[in-house]
This record gives C-alpha cells, sequence and structure tokens, in this order.
C-alpha cells in the first residue's frame, strides 16, 4: 500500500498529490489559496450611480443573491449615453502586483465589457476612461473575466484603494470583483473577504 505525498503547485494555491492508487489528485492549499486575495461583491460598492443600478435575483449561480447591472437598452438606441459608474473600497493587506478579475454576464457582442480603475489609474484618455475588460465571446452564463494586455496588473501598496467600474455598454451584469497576486483563472463563485 502506497502512501499519500503532496507536493505544492507553484504559488496557484493548489496541491497535487499520488492517491492510494496511483491517481494524480489535485486539493486547494489553505496555507497558499487565502494569501493576496480580495474578493468583493458588485452590491457592496460605496456609490452606484445610473446607468448601474443594483438588482436582486433568485438565481443559484449569483453570490448573495444580487448583481449590478447595466439594463439593456439603458444607454439608448446608439448606445451613446455611457454614463454611470459604481465604487468601491479595497482594504490590501498586502503589497505587491494584483491581478483584477470580475465575475460578469454579458447578454451579447454588444453588451460585453465594461471600464475598470484603481486610483484612477490607467488614467482616462479621450473615449477610454481606463482598463477594459470583455470584448470576449461568452454570452448569457457567469463567468470571470480579466483585462487583456501588458498592463493588466495593478501594483498596490497595503492600505485603502478605491476601485471603480464605468459603464461601458449596457446588457452588462457583475457579481464580484476579485484581487489576487495568483494567476490562476478563478473557476466559481469566491468566498467574499471584504464587505
Amino acid at each position: 500500500m502506497r502512501n499519500t505525498w503532496w507536493r505544492t503547485a507553484r504559488s496557484a494555491g493548489w496541491l497535487a498529490g499520488v492517491g492510494l492508487l496511483g491517481e494524480i489528485l489535485w486539493v486547494p492549499s489553505p496555507a497558499l489559496a487565502g494569501s493576496g486575495k480580495i474578493v468583493i461583491e458588485a452590491e457592496s460598492a460605496d456609490e452606484v450611480v445610473p446607468h448601474f443600478v443594483l438588482k436582486s435575483t433568485k438565481d443559484k449561480d449569483v453570490s448573495g443573491g444580487k448583481y449590478l447591472d447595466v439594463p439593456d437598452k439603458s444607454c439608448g438606441e446608439d448606445k451613446k449615453d455611457l454614463r454611470g459608474y459604481a465604487t468601491y473600497t479595497l482594504d490590501v493587506k498586502e503589497t505587491g502586483a494584483y491581478y483584477l478579475w470580475l465575475r460578469v454576464w454579458w447578454l451579447d457582442p454588444c453588451a460585453n465589457s465594461v471600464w475598470a480603475q484603481i486610483d484612477g489609474q490607467p488614467a482616462a484618455s479621450g473615449d477610454e476612461k481606463g482598463l477594459m475588460i470583455g470584448e470576449d465571446g461568452t454570452y448569457k452564463r457567469w463567468g470571470w473575466r480579466d483585462p487583456k494586455g501588458a498592463n493588466s496588473k495593478f501594483r498596490l501598496t497595503a492600505g485603502k484603494h478605491k476601485l471603480t467600474l464605468f459603464v461601458r455598454e449596457d446588457g452588462a451584469r457583475f457579481d464580484q470583483m476579485l484581487l489576487t497576486k495568483d494567476e490562476t483563472v478563478p473557476v466559481r463563485i469566491e468566498k467574499p473577504t471584504a464587505k
């Protein structure tokens, strides 16, 4: 009979092991999984300005039963009325480079993105109000999305910071925000670490 052994799989927060029958097992590592991670519920915004609105739901795929919504057609038929933002206070415990992930639901190809800033960065430029998240082809189901490109990490010091989401398109919904030092793609609803 073989013993089970465990080994940390990079900084991903997982342990790999070989079970008694020789199978490879993957389990979350409690020591690594919570390190440098902030999970915020969309409904815990400090300020929500229309076209963003908070909505309640009985959908089991929504954490806490509420989500942040930009109702379809709220930006006008020509989608030019792009008002609205939501702000969140981040309490960062560890200085470092953080990846930002949003748990989203996109309506269609014209309703699949948002702008994001932390402490006003990246600065607005022309029509761009920050880092764009979205423009992917996954519609009408909840999932995690991150910004693409070289500037997708935020360098944050320990202390308070301000996350702002800006309306970019209507028909988009937001359930949770995740800031993590880990490159691993989140796959499920995360346990909130902040109010």
